[in-house]
């Protein structure tokens, strides 16, 4: 192997191209409930552990009669109802 190319390589134990662990990501929920609260009265912004997923949670919600306006945030959903393919249901913690 070139000289180079050998620089490049990832070091022993780590794959090429993942990230260090990071602390989790932590939502500004508060911040964002108090910029959009007095602009559309009855607004909320929740952050669940887990849920199966927070489109269908919402429809749970708006079927029972409450139709609020909310910021729905879920550390993980288990069962979500995005687009197509291979990662289609459930979602790791963080930012998707």
């Amino acid at each position: 192997m070139a000289p180079e190319a050998r620089a490049k390589a990832a070091a022993p134990g780590k794959k090429r191209g993942t990230k260090p662990m990071t602390a989790p990501l932590r939502w500004p929920l508060e911040a964002v409930w108090e910029a959009v609260a007095p602009l559309l009265p009855g607004f909320t912004a929740e952050l669940l552990p887990s849920v199966d997923s927070t489109n269908t949670e919402l429809m749970r919600r708006a079927r029972a009669g409450r139709s609020d306006p909310v910021l729905l945030v879920a550390e993980q959903q288990t069962a979500g109802r995005g687009p197509p393919g291979p990662r289609r249901g459930t979602a790791r913690p963080g930012i998707r």
